[in-house]
């Protein structure tokens, strides 16, 4: 089994130049505040992993709501990653996923590397602030 580390950055949107950069917009610190429910917004995920061997790993993203105890998945992408470097990071990044929710919860992104079990590797916090 390989030892991976991963994490999520959560935005509004994912850019590629023509260079190789990326520019990540409008990124969120850990939460999405609203000023009101229900929500609909377009959310991006960029997966920075760690520690895969060089060579094919088949990847797998599951984004899920959790709000009041029940669970709604909303996108998975299944994908094959070439690795030739090990020692750098593996980007996995996904657009344009609709995060259509009624009321507050937790987004949570899940991964899995070459079929072993999936875990959580972030979360977004979807909340009302209020305001004192």
């Amino acid at each position: 089994m390989i030892e991976w580390a991963a994490r999520a950055i959560f935005c509004d949107d994912i850019r590629q130049e023509h260079n190789g950069k990326v520019i990540l917009i409008g990124i969120y610190q850990g939460a999405l505040a609203t000023p009101s429910f229900p929500l609909s917004v377009l959310i991006a995920t960029y997966v920075d992993v760690r520690g895969l061997d060089e060579g094919t790993h088949r990847t797998k993203i599951v984004a899920e709501y959790v709000a009041n105890g029940e669970v709604v998945q909303l996108a998975t992408l299944e994908s094959d990653v070439e690795v030739t470097d090990g020692d750098l990071p593996t980007i996995l990044q996904g657009s344009g996923m609709n995060l259509s929710v009624e009321q507050p919860g937790v987004l949570n992104i899940w991964l899995s590397v070459d079929g072993d079990r999936p875990r959580i590797i972030d979360t977004l916090k979807v909340f009302t602030p209020t305001i004192k």
